[in-house]
């Protein structure tokens, strides 16, 4: 046997081997092979086994997508799936590293269990601000509340801001009473801050963007950024605070689809209650005899009201019922792609909703409905690719189309209308067919605005985009990298409006010659055209960021550096924005127990004149994690306890006016020329320059501490304190009216604000029970040091120390029982009192009753001091029960809305309870309200304490009954999960109000409960 070795010349070795010595190798060959592979695969089984395990959150539930990697060997990792299960190869000994998005990093350590639970922590997640990627911090210094998608998704809500109500702690959100599409919550950040401007920040994948664009199901997480350290690094436009929503991405190496379809039964709520004919002419008729007139309805004509037995003639309509039906409808279809590979992740949606709303007969015209209609397809994908080791690209696209209909007549016309006529008034339509109306009611007709007045249709249309480059500069200096960021938003929505006309008729019947007398007017003509533009603008933005990490022993070092510019041009005169906007943050932290941050921010907008453009805003902020002391670790109970400070500087680029340092002119009187004495325009100087401005500026410390404690309990607590000071006020308060002119705006305004927030969490897996119980509370209030307030005749009467928003009115003692009480009462000068009408108090004891005697009375209108929310849940196997209560305290209501509480002036209608709770000598001593009358009565509808009313309520935002099928039942097909729910919005409400939604006061669209049935399906 030769061995051959190749070179330049080939060279030959023998080997003698000794064949006999061996012969065992050549008799039993095949069973020694088979003897080393099987200790071969000892020594590795001995060496690594499959490890199983499962990731769940603090509430229990697994978590799906999560990277499990060997620490040292990052190489080896697994991902886990729906269930969040993983199974990985590693040895005992060995540390696991579990990675999420919106977790800490969690570490464990192998042991002789073969089964691994890996529980991920919230609390201690450094989120994402917006411009700057926090991931790489261990802990934050900021005071930031966040929740997750799967909160959102309890609650189905066609919009995201609907969906919003109770979830994050300092978050405040009120019910607008809005059209279908445009029935978006209002949001605020701790409160009111400002005399002038109180909006927040909304930032969609670190890009300012409406929120209402979004659905529940493609968010990832939303934070609620609130202390100067949070909102450090978003300059003048975080000046109230941030709601930064991050949508959902692909991940590795998993592929799923979600199939989901919701449809809602709605109803309108609290609806008003007016008076039938009959009582509307006795109302009529106390009324005429209380001003002292004649009475109006004969008693022949109540009678024929209250009988109906002549309609053409003498009609009884609820308009209210003949306008609105008891039911609305709603879909919402939705399917979802989420996955990837090694190299790319996607997330992809499509979502349609349709939303039917309330009125009735609308599909009375053969080619079109008038009815309010709003339809919209949102689709989405967001794509994460890495293009190499070191370079990573992110790409989010959105586009939303969709169309709203509505009657011509428009909705403040259409339920002011509902809101005026009498049932008596006249028909919906004569006998012969023609729409109801008369001389004193020409086109008021509710039914016939819904029918006859055409209709009016919008097509809108959004994108968002933008794209995301990170570039590791690893071979510079490790930890080194960078980011560049572009995004482009078009928003543009278009109206067609077809209007129509319609003629009108009543008839009236004469008791006397039994003859009938036909009113008419108005012309019948078809659909017109006309268009316009809706809402437009684009918003171009781009930004830098150098980022750098950096670790050695006990150290970390973290730092960025970013520049930012953001373009905004929207619809109408002096509407293009620009900002400019300059960070560095320095991050270090030693031992994972003690961090400090700075932040230098330097914000440009071109709101500001050039003498104040830019300004240098710093901001300082620490935590202490005191769990990680060794005096702690032994504290079983204590699973994490960070305690934090943070004090900064911010600005805003708020400004009253454009051009506050040029003069300003505006049109002045009418010049006269000639014999003809034609009139000449002319210009007038106006609001004088400023001669020095700055920024509006605010000052904020907060001090807070986030705790977890027996492995479910969550605390978070905050109390915080700001001044806003250079505020624009007017200077008119200080400045004499001999100027002859406008006086220049001034820096001079300061608010004080303060607040406690406070939320706890408990969250618990027994067995088969899971339970969930939390409560928010959050209380805010301000105070107004200076603004510039023109002196008072009495001290009460000054805003200057009070709230913003502070009510004043004057304080009712009741009612003027009869004219020797009128007589021995101060004179109330707002009009001629009679004997039922409120009597006030003289609070400056001068004799009178005026502007004078108004105090402050009652609470913010508005925005509430205390908002507070709790949050139920109970699952047992496959079901599960779900519910969230949310109320506010400390706000208060003026309601005096027409017809309702403000009847039979100017020809409206009565509310049946203020009928039944009017004055009247022989309900003096019980009376709610005051006496009735025809005439305008400016006495009785000041703002006062017999109207306010405390707007305080509880509700139950959402509950949830739900099933999901067991797994045992679809292990077997391609069928990853199912889930069956009914719930319920809005379903209960408690307040003090009673006839109608606390949060929407007035004539509105109304408020509504809804009943859902869904299903969702993963494969």
């Amino acid at each position: 046997m030769f061995w051959e070795y190749k070179s330049h010349k080939r060279i030959y070795f023998p080997i003698t081997l000794n064949l006999k010595k061996y012969k065992f190798i050549h008799m039993k060959k095949k069973r020694l092979l088979f003897y080393m592979a099987v200790i071969c695969c000892s020594l590795i089984t001995n060496a690594q086994t499959a490890f199983k395990g499962v990731v769940v959150d603090q509430m229990g539930k697994p978590l799906q997508g999560v990277v499990i990697e060997v620490v040292g060997s990052e190489s080896i990792s697994t991902i886990s799936d729906i269930n969040g299960e993983f199974s990985i190869p590693v040895s005992k000994g060995s540390k696991l590293n579990a990675v999420s998005s919106k977790f800490d990093k969690k570490q464990v350590l192998v042991n002789d269990n073969s089964n691994i639970k890996i529980v991920m922590d919230y609390t201690s997640k450094a989120v994402d601000m917006g411009t700057m990627n926090y991931s790489n911090m261990l802990y934050s210094t900021a005071s930031v509340s966040t929740f997750y998608g799967e909160e959102l998704t309890k609650s189905s809500a066609q919009s995201l801001q609907n969906a919003l109500f109770g979830k994050g702690l300092g978050l405040n959100t009120s019910q607008s009473g809005a059209e279908p599409v445009i029935e978006n919550a209002g949001l605020s950040i701790r409160g009111l801050q400002s005399l002038s401007d109180n909006g927040i920040l909304v930032l969609v994948d670190g890009v300012e963007r409406p929120i209402d664009n979004l659905t529940t199901d493609e968010v990832e997480s939303i934070s609620i950024l609130k202390d100067a350290a949070a909102l450090a690094l978003h300059g003048y436009k975080g000046r109230n605070g941030v709601l930064s929503v991050r949508t959902k991405r692909g991940v590795y190496n998993q592929r799923s689809i979600q199939v989901s379809y919701e449809h809602a039964f709605r109803q309108p709520v609290r609806l008003p209650d007016f008076a039938d004919a009959y009582t509307y002419g006795m109302a009529m008729n106390e009324a005429s005899a209380n001003d002292g007139k004649p009475a109006i309805y004969s008693a022949q004509a109540l009678q024929h009201y209250k009988d109906g037995d002549m309609p053409d003639f003498f009609p009884n309509v609820d308009w209210v019922s003949e306008s609105y039906r008891n039911k609305g409808h709603a879909n919402k279809y939705d399917i979802t792609f989420q996955g990837g590979n090694d190299k790319l992740r996607y997330f992809s949606m499509v979502d349609m909703t349709n939303d039917q709303g309330f009125l009735n007969n609308t599909d009375k015209n053969k080619d079109y409905s008038t009815q309010f209609a709003n339809s919209r397809l949102n689709v989405r994908t967001n794509l994460d690719v890495d293009i190499s080791n070191s370079t990573k690209l992110q790409v989010n696209l959105m586009g939303i189309v969709g169309e709203y209909n509505r009657p011509n007549r428009g909705s403040s016309i259409l339920f002011d209308n509902i809101y005026t006529l009498p049932s008596a008034a006249h028909p919906i339509k004569t006998y012969d067919g023609i729409w109801g109306g008369n001389s004193t009611w020409t086109t008021t007709n509710p039914v016939a605005g819904i029918q006859g007045t055409g209709f009016s249709r919008a097509v809108y249309r959004s994108l968002f985009a933008d794209m995301t480059l990170t570039q590791s500069l690893d071979f510079i200096a490790k930890g080194l990298n960078i980011a560049g960021k572009i995004s482009y938003d078009n928003n543009n929505s278009f109206w067609d409006n077809r209007p129509a006309n319609y003629t009108y008729a009543s008839d009236t019947y004469n008791f006397a010659t039994e003859d009938t007398i036909r009113y008419k007017g108005g012309t019948t003509s078809e659909l017109g055209f006309s268009n316009s533009f809706g809402n437009q603008y684009y918003r171009y933005t781009n930004s830098v960021d150098l980022n750098y990490k950096y670790e050695s022993g006990k150290s970390s070092v973290f730092t960025s550096l970013n520049a930012n510019y953001d373009h905004y041009v929207g619809r109408g005169q002096n509407s293009t924005l620009n900002r400019q906007n300059f960070s560095w943050l320095a991050h270090y932290g030693y031992d994972n127990r003690y961090i400090a941050d700075l932040v230098l921010n330097l914000s440009g907008s071109n709101r500001l004149p050039k003498s104040a453009r830019y300004n240098l805003a710093p901001t300082v902020s620490a935590a202490w994690v005191a769990s990680n002391e060794e005096f702690l670790k032994d504290i079983s109970w204590i699973n994490f306890l960070k305690v934090r400070a943070s004090a900064g500087i911010a600005y805003t680029d708020y400004v009253p006016n454009w051009n506050l340092e040029t003069q300003a002119f505006s049109g002045g009187t009418q010049y006269f020329f000639a014999d003809t004495y034609a009139g000449s325009g002319s210009t007038a100087e106006n609001r004088l320059a400023m001669t020095t401005v700055l920024p509006e500026r605010a000052t904020r410390y907060n001090l807070g501490a986030d705790m977890t404690m027996f492995g479910g309990l969550t605390v978070m607590l905050d109390i915080y304190k700001q001044r806003r000071d250079h505020q624009f006020v007017e200077q008119g308060g200080r400045v004499s009216s001999v100027l002859g002119m406008t006086s220049s705006y001034a820096n001079a305004g300061i608010v004080d604000s303060k607040g406690i927030e406070l939320g706890l969490d408990f969250n618990k897996k027994m067995g088969d029970v899971t339970v969930s119980l939390g409560a928010k509370v959050s209380y805010n209030t301000n105070t107004i040091v200076e603004q510039l307030e023109a002196p008072a005749a009495f001290p009460y009467l000054r805003t200057t120390g009070l709230a913003i928003g502070q009510p004043f009115g004057l304080e009712a003692l009741g009612f003027f029982a009869d004219q020797a009480d009128i007589d021995n009462s101060p004179i109330q000068k707002f009009s001629q009192v009679k004997p039922g009408d409120i009597k006030y108090k003289d609070q400056n004891g001068d004799g009178f009753i005026d502007q004078y005697d108004k105090i402050a009375i009652g609470k913010n209108y508005g925005t509430p001091e205390t908002y507070y929310s709790i949050n139920l849940g109970l699952e047992y196997k496959s079901f599960g029960f779900d519910a969230l209560l949310q109320g506010v305290t400390g706000t208060s209501a003026m309601p005096m809305t027409k017809s309702i509480y403000k009847p039979l002036m100017d020809n409206t209608t009565i509310s049946n309870e203020y009928y039944n709770n009017r004055w009247t000598p022989a309900t003096a001593s019980t009376a709610l309200y005051p006496r009735l009358t025809t005439e305008s009565n400016d006495n009785n509808y000041q703002s006062s304490t017999l109207w306010l009313k405390d707007a305080s309520f509880l509700k139950l935002r959402h509950c949830e009954l739900y099933y999901k099928l067991p797994k045992s039942f679809i292990s077997k097909s391609v069928i990853q999960s199912v889930k069956v729910y009914v719930r319920a919005m809005d379903l209960i409400l408690m307040d003090h109000i009673k006839l109608s939604d606390p949060e929407v006061i007035g004539v509105n669209y109304p408020t509504d409960r809804s009943l859902h049935l869904g299903a969702s399906v993963i494969f």
